[in-house]
């Protein structure tokens, strides 16, 4: 997994902004060459990014670190990311975490069992060319 910069996380709530700082985004697929299309993609339209290959590794790195936002593959090994979302949304050190879903299953069913998990918003992972403008649209609704 790769770090970003240090972050400072209060407990029950989100980092102190530091003005002038990039959204730090932690994107989770258990696909290491999509994932590094994502990271690539993002880190071009301006935003810090952290990695994770699962859904148990996201969970542990959002509630230290406190991400701006998750991007969130909805089926992984370990921990899916429906299972991971309902963990990130029950403690109140993650709990504020807006987490978008990124899946190739992008059924009603999926997307209703991960809107209940918590999940802001499902994607399919064909509008990957929306995926910035909806990062920065999400990141700038909580600030």
């Amino acid at each position: 997994m790769r770090t970003v910069s240090t972050v400072d996380v209060r407990r029950g709530g989100p980092p102190h902004a530091v003005a002038g700082s990039a959204p730090c985004v932690l994107v989770v697929d258990d696909h290491p060459d999509f994932l590094e299309v994502v990271r690539l993609f993002l880190e071009g339209s301006g935003f810090h990014v952290h990695t994770a290959t699962n859904g148990a590794d996201a969970v542990a790195w959002a509630a230290e670190h406190g991400p701006d936002a998750i991007l969130m593959d909805v089926s992984m090994p370990v921990l899916d990311g429906i299972a991971a979302t309902a963990q990130l949304k029950s403690s109140p050190r993650s709990a504020w975490i807006p987490v978008i879903g990124f899946t190739a299953h992008a059924f009603d069913t999926v997307k209703a069992a991960a809107t209940e998990a918590g999940m802001t918003q499902v994607l399919p992972k064909s509008s990957f060319g929306d995926l910035a403008a909806v990062l920065r649209a999400i990141v700038q609704a909580k600030a």
